[in-house]
């Protein structure tokens, strides 16, 4: 989907908003402490389970790594405007 250039700029401010939400990187920090916790527990043979736990960290990262990129689009864009 190609996006207008506000578009891109209004979801990168949003996602700036969601990185700058405590509330919002509380909860991403619990989500990674849970999946850290459950790894620490695992047994070291439990290759199904720690590849499940790996996946689910993964998917936190690219959920962090997908908002810097929407806000650094963002910032491009609005220098490119001027």
């Amino acid at each position: 989907m190609n996006k207008s250039k506000q578009q891109i700029i209004d979801d990168g401010r949003f996602a700036q908003r969601l990185m700058k939400d405590e509330d919002f990187t509380r909860f991403l920090s619990e989500v990674e402490s849970e999946i850290f916790d459950a790894f620490c527990s695992s047994s070291a043979g439990d290759t199904q389970q720690r590849e499940l736990l790996y996946a689910q960290k993964t998917g936190v990262d690219m959920v962090r790594s997908r908002l810097q990129a929407l806000a650094d689009n963002a910032t491009l864009e609005e220098k490119g405007k001027k």
